[in-house]
Protein backbone atom coordinates (compact mmCIF):
# COMPACT_ATOMS: atom_id res chain seq x y z
CA UNK A 1 0.00 0.00 0.00
CA UNK A 2 1.76 3.11 -1.22
CA UNK A 3 0.46 6.38 0.37
CA UNK A 4 0.80 8.04 -2.58
CA UNK A 5 0.67 6.10 -5.39
CA UNK A 6 -2.44 7.16 -6.58
CA UNK A 7 -0.81 10.78 -7.57
CA UNK A 8 1.70 9.17 -10.48
CA UNK A 9 1.08 7.49 -13.39
CA UNK A 10 3.98 5.33 -13.09
CA UNK A 11 5.61 2.50 -10.76
CA UNK A 12 7.72 4.20 -8.12
CA UNK A 13 11.27 3.99 -8.12
CA UNK A 14 12.49 1.41 -5.45
CA UNK A 15 14.85 4.33 -3.93
CA UNK A 16 11.92 6.46 -3.09
CA UNK A 17 10.52 3.23 -1.64
CA UNK A 18 13.50 2.84 0.62
CA UNK A 19 13.43 6.37 1.72
CA UNK A 20 9.90 6.31 2.66
CA UNK A 21 9.68 3.51 4.13
CA UNK A 22 9.34 3.10 8.08
CA UNK A 23 7.81 -0.37 8.43
CA UNK A 24 11.13 -1.88 9.19
CA UNK A 25 11.62 -0.24 12.63
CA UNK A 26 8.21 1.53 13.45
CA UNK A 27 6.40 -2.07 13.59
CA UNK A 28 6.88 -2.37 16.88
CA UNK A 29 4.54 0.55 17.33
CA UNK A 30 1.51 -1.89 16.55
CA UNK A 31 -0.15 -2.17 20.02
CA UNK A 32 0.12 1.91 20.24
CA UNK A 33 -1.43 2.08 16.77
CA UNK A 34 -4.04 -0.40 16.91
CA UNK A 35 -5.20 1.30 20.65
CA UNK A 36 -4.85 4.72 19.36
CA UNK A 37 -7.56 3.83 16.04
CA UNK A 38 -9.68 2.20 18.75
CA UNK A 39 -10.26 5.21 20.58
CA UNK A 40 -10.73 6.96 17.11
CA UNK A 41 -13.05 5.08 15.85
CA UNK A 42 -14.91 5.01 19.11
CA UNK A 43 -15.03 9.09 18.74
CA UNK A 44 -15.98 8.99 14.94
CA UNK A 45 -19.14 6.84 15.92
CA UNK A 46 -19.71 9.28 18.77
CA UNK A 47 -19.83 12.28 16.81
CA UNK A 48 -22.45 10.62 14.26
CA UNK A 49 -19.67 10.35 11.78
CA UNK A 50 -19.12 6.14 11.56
CA UNK A 51 -22.05 4.08 11.95
CA UNK A 52 -22.07 1.57 14.94
CA UNK A 53 -21.78 -1.21 12.89
CA UNK A 54 -18.87 0.06 10.77
CA UNK A 55 -17.31 0.87 14.54
CA UNK A 56 -17.99 -2.25 16.17
CA UNK A 57 -16.29 -4.27 12.81
CA UNK A 58 -13.72 -1.95 12.66
CA UNK A 59 -12.90 -3.01 16.31
CA UNK A 60 -13.08 -6.09 15.75
CA UNK A 61 -11.15 -6.11 12.84
CA UNK A 62 -8.18 -3.66 15.27
CA UNK A 63 -8.46 -6.04 17.98
CA UNK A 64 -8.21 -9.44 15.63
CA UNK A 65 -4.88 -7.79 14.03
CA UNK A 66 -3.45 -6.99 17.50
CA UNK A 67 -4.18 -10.80 18.53
CA UNK A 68 -2.73 -12.36 15.36
CA UNK A 69 0.67 -10.15 15.88
CA UNK A 70 0.80 -10.75 19.64
CA UNK A 71 0.55 -14.51 18.89
CA UNK A 72 2.57 -14.78 16.06
CA UNK A 73 0.21 -16.13 13.48
CA UNK A 74 0.05 -12.64 11.62
CA UNK A 75 3.80 -11.31 10.87
CA UNK A 76 4.71 -7.86 9.72
CA UNK A 77 6.99 -7.79 6.49
CA UNK A 78 9.62 -4.85 5.53
CA UNK A 79 8.55 -6.38 1.85
CA UNK A 80 5.22 -6.42 2.02
CA UNK A 81 5.37 -3.42 -0.34
CA UNK A 82 3.64 -1.44 3.13
CA UNK A 83 5.50 1.75 4.12
CA UNK A 84 4.85 2.05 7.93
CA UNK A 85 2.79 0.56 10.33
CA UNK A 86 -0.48 2.92 9.83
CA UNK A 87 -0.91 1.34 6.45
CA UNK A 88 0.27 -1.91 7.67
CA UNK A 89 -2.71 -1.97 9.83
CA UNK A 90 -5.35 0.17 7.72
CA UNK A 91 -4.45 -2.49 4.71
CA UNK A 92 -4.74 -5.43 6.93
CA UNK A 93 -7.98 -3.87 8.44
CA UNK A 94 -9.41 -3.91 4.89
CA UNK A 95 -8.60 -7.05 3.47
CA UNK A 96 -10.59 -8.64 6.38
CA UNK A 97 -13.29 -6.44 6.53
CA UNK A 98 -13.92 -4.93 3.40
CA UNK A 99 -15.03 -0.90 2.98
CA UNK A 100 -14.89 -0.31 6.08
CA UNK A 101 -11.29 -0.56 7.17
CA UNK A 102 -10.84 2.46 5.07
CA UNK A 103 -12.70 4.79 7.11
CA UNK A 104 -10.19 3.75 9.93
CA UNK A 105 -8.29 6.71 8.49
CA UNK A 106 -11.18 9.23 8.27
CA UNK A 107 -10.17 13.06 9.78
CA UNK A 108 -7.19 12.12 11.01
CA UNK A 109 -3.34 12.76 9.81
CA UNK A 110 -0.29 10.14 9.72
CA UNK A 111 1.02 13.11 11.80
CA UNK A 112 -1.56 12.37 14.49
CA UNK A 113 -0.72 8.74 14.80
CA UNK A 114 3.12 8.88 14.68
CA UNK A 115 2.94 11.60 17.43
CA UNK A 116 0.40 9.41 19.39
CA UNK A 117 2.01 6.11 18.85
CA UNK A 118 5.48 7.38 19.80
CA UNK A 119 4.03 8.89 22.96
CA UNK A 120 1.96 5.75 24.10
CA UNK A 121 5.38 3.93 23.06
CA UNK A 122 7.52 6.12 25.41
CA UNK A 123 5.23 6.18 28.53
CA UNK A 124 5.55 2.44 28.61
CA UNK A 125 9.12 1.84 27.73
CA UNK A 126 10.29 4.46 30.36
CA UNK A 127 11.48 3.01 33.58
CA UNK A 128 10.90 6.49 35.47
CA UNK A 129 12.37 10.01 35.43
CA UNK A 130 15.26 12.02 36.54
CA UNK A 131 15.29 15.72 37.35
CA UNK A 132 17.95 17.97 38.60
CA UNK A 133 16.63 19.25 42.21
CA UNK A 134 19.45 21.95 42.34
CA UNK A 135 20.60 24.22 43.74
CA UNK A 136 19.52 26.69 40.86
CA UNK A 137 17.10 29.07 39.64
CA UNK A 138 14.73 29.11 42.36
CA UNK A 139 12.00 29.43 39.48
CA UNK A 140 13.71 27.19 37.24
CA UNK A 141 13.57 24.56 39.97
CA UNK A 142 9.81 24.34 41.09
CA UNK A 143 9.07 24.15 36.94
CA UNK A 144 11.39 21.26 36.31
CA UNK A 145 10.24 19.48 39.43
CA UNK A 146 6.22 20.05 39.37
CA UNK A 147 6.88 18.61 35.22
CA UNK A 148 8.45 15.94 36.64
CA UNK A 149 5.96 15.15 39.17
CA UNK A 150 2.85 14.86 36.62
CA UNK A 151 4.61 12.96 34.71
CA UNK A 152 5.21 10.17 37.44
CA UNK A 153 2.08 10.63 38.56
CA UNK A 154 0.26 10.39 34.73
CA UNK A 155 2.56 7.16 33.61
CA UNK A 156 2.20 5.93 37.19
CA UNK A 157 6.32 5.32 37.02
CA UNK A 158 8.83 6.62 40.07
CA UNK A 159 11.39 9.42 39.60
CA UNK A 160 14.20 10.44 41.18
CA UNK A 161 15.65 13.70 41.81
CA UNK A 162 19.45 14.68 41.61
CA UNK A 163 21.34 17.50 43.00
CA UNK A 164 22.59 19.54 40.16
CA UNK A 165 26.53 19.64 42.02
CA UNK A 166 26.63 15.61 42.16
CA UNK A 167 25.58 15.81 37.81
CA UNK A 168 28.31 18.22 37.67
CA UNK A 169 30.97 16.33 39.57
CA UNK A 170 29.95 13.02 37.51
CA UNK A 171 31.46 14.18 34.50
CA UNK A 172 34.30 14.30 35.93
CA UNK A 173 34.60 11.12 37.73
CA UNK A 174 37.90 9.92 36.37
CA UNK A 175 39.70 12.61 37.67
CA UNK A 176 42.65 12.04 39.87
CA UNK A 177 42.16 14.36 42.46
CA UNK A 178 39.51 16.27 44.17
CA UNK A 179 36.44 17.60 42.31
CA UNK A 180 34.56 20.89 43.19
CA UNK A 181 31.57 21.96 40.80
CA UNK A 182 30.82 25.29 41.87
CA UNK A 183 27.19 27.26 40.76
CA UNK A 184 27.42 31.04 41.48
CA UNK A 185 25.30 32.39 44.00
CA UNK A 186 25.49 36.31 43.86
CA UNK A 187 28.20 38.22 46.17
CA UNK A 188 31.36 36.15 45.88
CA UNK A 189 29.86 33.30 47.28
CA UNK A 190 29.17 29.66 45.76
CA UNK A 191 27.24 26.53 45.76
CA UNK A 192 29.37 23.78 46.13
CA UNK A 193 30.52 20.69 47.50
CA UNK A 194 33.60 18.58 47.06
CA UNK A 195 34.15 15.00 45.46
CA UNK A 196 36.60 12.16 44.71
CA UNK A 197 36.84 9.22 42.55
CA UNK A 198 37.16 6.37 45.07
CA UNK A 199 37.48 2.78 43.75
CA UNK A 200 35.57 4.49 40.55
CA UNK A 201 32.62 5.25 42.74
CA UNK A 202 31.70 9.25 43.55
CA UNK A 203 31.98 9.50 47.10
CA UNK A 204 30.84 12.77 48.36
CA UNK A 205 33.56 14.60 50.92
CA UNK A 206 31.94 18.10 51.41
CA UNK A 207 27.70 17.56 51.48
CA UNK A 208 26.43 20.34 48.92
CA UNK A 209 26.27 24.12 51.01
CA UNK A 210 26.78 27.51 50.06
CA UNK A 211 30.19 29.13 50.64
CA UNK A 212 32.32 32.35 50.64
CA UNK A 213 35.09 32.00 48.11
CA UNK A 214 37.94 32.81 50.72
CA UNK A 215 35.89 29.90 52.58
CA UNK A 216 36.58 27.47 49.81
CA UNK A 217 39.77 28.60 49.33
CA UNK A 218 41.08 27.61 52.85
CA UNK A 219 39.12 24.54 52.53
CA UNK A 220 40.90 23.52 49.74
CA UNK A 221 44.34 24.87 50.77
CA UNK A 222 44.14 22.52 53.55
CA UNK A 223 43.45 19.22 52.17
CA UNK A 224 46.45 19.79 49.33
CA UNK A 225 45.47 18.04 46.99
CA UNK A 226 45.18 19.00 43.27
CA UNK A 227 41.68 20.52 42.41
CA UNK A 228 39.28 20.63 39.61
CA UNK A 229 36.61 22.76 39.37
CA UNK A 230 33.66 22.74 37.05
CA UNK A 231 30.20 24.40 36.70
CA UNK A 232 29.42 28.05 35.65
CA UNK A 233 30.91 29.73 38.90
CA UNK A 234 34.37 28.57 37.56
CA UNK A 235 33.81 31.29 34.70
CA UNK A 236 32.90 33.90 36.83
CA UNK A 237 36.15 33.04 39.69
CA UNK A 238 38.41 31.34 37.35
CA UNK A 239 40.70 34.57 38.41
CA UNK A 240 40.48 34.38 42.09
CA UNK A 241 40.33 30.65 41.70
CA UNK A 242 43.87 31.20 40.10
CA UNK A 243 46.17 33.20 42.42
CA UNK A 244 44.38 32.31 45.71
CA UNK A 245 44.07 28.01 45.53
CA UNK A 246 46.95 25.83 45.35
CA UNK A 247 47.54 23.17 42.29
CA UNK A 248 43.73 23.98 40.62
CA UNK A 249 42.67 22.90 37.09
CA UNK A 250 39.90 23.95 35.14
CA UNK A 251 37.19 21.61 33.49
CA UNK A 252 36.46 21.90 29.41
CA UNK A 253 33.89 24.25 28.71
CA UNK A 254 31.81 20.88 27.38
CA UNK A 255 32.03 19.57 30.75
CA UNK A 256 31.35 22.42 32.97
CA UNK A 257 27.41 22.30 32.28
CA UNK A 258 24.72 19.75 33.89
CA UNK A 259 24.86 17.30 31.36
CA UNK A 260 21.42 15.12 30.96
CA UNK A 261 23.86 11.88 30.38
CA UNK A 262 25.28 12.71 33.75
CA UNK A 263 21.81 12.80 35.69
CA UNK A 264 20.75 10.07 33.59
CA UNK A 265 23.45 7.27 34.88
CA UNK A 266 23.03 8.86 38.26
CA UNK A 267 19.33 8.79 37.98
CA UNK A 268 19.59 5.30 36.99
CA UNK A 269 21.23 3.71 39.99
CA UNK A 270 18.59 5.46 41.94
CA UNK A 271 16.20 3.86 40.38
CA UNK A 272 17.65 0.64 40.06
CA UNK A 273 18.23 0.09 43.65
CA UNK A 274 14.99 1.66 44.82
CA UNK A 275 15.92 4.80 45.77
CA UNK A 276 13.05 7.19 44.37
CA UNK A 277 11.34 10.27 45.72
CA UNK A 278 8.06 10.64 47.03
CA UNK A 279 5.39 12.96 45.82
CA UNK A 280 6.59 15.69 48.51
CA UNK A 281 10.02 15.78 47.47
CA UNK A 282 11.71 19.27 47.16
CA UNK A 283 14.24 21.33 45.36
CA UNK A 284 17.36 21.67 46.72
CA UNK A 285 17.31 25.47 47.64
CA UNK A 286 20.81 25.95 50.18
CA UNK A 287 19.91 29.77 50.26
CA UNK A 288 16.21 31.44 50.69
CA UNK A 289 15.21 33.07 47.59
CA UNK A 290 16.13 36.98 47.40
CA UNK A 291 12.66 38.07 47.82
CA UNK A 292 12.19 36.33 51.28
CA UNK A 293 15.79 37.19 52.94
CA UNK A 294 15.05 40.54 51.87
CA UNK A 295 11.65 40.62 53.64
CA UNK A 296 13.27 39.03 56.84
CA UNK A 297 15.44 41.80 56.89
CA UNK A 298 13.12 44.45 56.69
CA UNK A 299 10.80 42.71 59.27
CA UNK A 300 13.84 42.64 61.42
CA UNK A 301 14.86 46.28 61.44
CA UNK A 302 11.42 46.96 61.67
CA UNK A 303 10.80 45.22 64.92
CA UNK A 304 13.94 47.17 65.88
CA UNK A 305 12.81 50.27 65.39
CA UNK A 306 9.80 49.10 67.88
CA UNK A 307 12.12 48.64 70.37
Amino acid sequence: MKLWGGRFTKETDQLVQNFNESLSFDQKFYRQDIRGSIAHVKMLAKQGILSEKDRDDIIEGLEGIRRDLDEGTLAISADSGYEDIHSFVEGTLTERIGEAGKRLHTGRSRNDQVALDMKLYTRNEVDGFVVSKGPGSFTGLRIGMATIKGLSMGANKPYVSISSLDALANSLITFDGIICPIMDALRDNVYTGLYKNIDSKLVKLLDCTSLDLSELAEILNEKGEKVIFTGDGMFKHKEFLSKNINNCEFAPNHLSIIRASSLGELGMEKLKSGEVDDMNSAPLYIKKPQAQRELEQRLAMKNENKL
